[in-house]
């Protein structure tokens, strides 16, 4: 019986531990959704992905993402080096992007373009765990995304 629970114990514990303890949920190699090769100057941009009807969590992703990236990003956004966007994928003439990033809910994107190197970011999970209670964690995100850019 006593070895029962400890076989037990051992097993609940390694299961709920991360598989990598020695990354953060910060890292880019926990987001990336695809990669590929592009023909396009260096960019970043910044998407954020939502239906016609949205929760107050969805909401708050947004009003994080856009507003951090609008109010850090204001020049890199004039000379063409930053672009942040709302889709609606709902909306007839959004069907490229929503099949390009894969969206099948609300979510958060980070696109660069580096030397003719496209990532794809998806901050997705982090965002919706994270927009009301800690949106700093998502600013950090994009900031680490952008910043790769510029």
């Amino acid at each position: 019986m006593k070895n029962t629970l400890i076989i037990c114990f051992a097993v609940l514990l390694f299961s709920c531990s991360p598989a990598d303890k020695n990354k953060t949920s910060h890292e880019a190699d926990n987001y990336v959704q695809s990669e590929g090769t592009v023909n396009e100057a260096d960019i970043a941009e910044v998407y954020y992905f939502h239906g016609t009807r949205r929760c107050a969590t969805c909401k708050a992703v947004a009003r994080v993402a856009k507003g951090y990236t609008r109010i850090n990003y204001e020049e890199e956004i004039k000379k063409g080096l930053v672009k942040v966007m709302e889709i609606d994928f709902d909306k007839s003439g959004n069907e490229a992007l929503v099949e390009e990033f894969q969206v099948t809910r609300s979510g958060l994107f980070v696109r660069t373009v580096i030397n003719n190197h496209e990532t794809i970011y998806n901050l997705t999970e982090m965002a919706f765990m994270n927009a009301e209670l800690h949106p700093d964690k998502i600013r950090e995100a994009i900031k680490m995304e952008i910043e790769k850019v510029l």
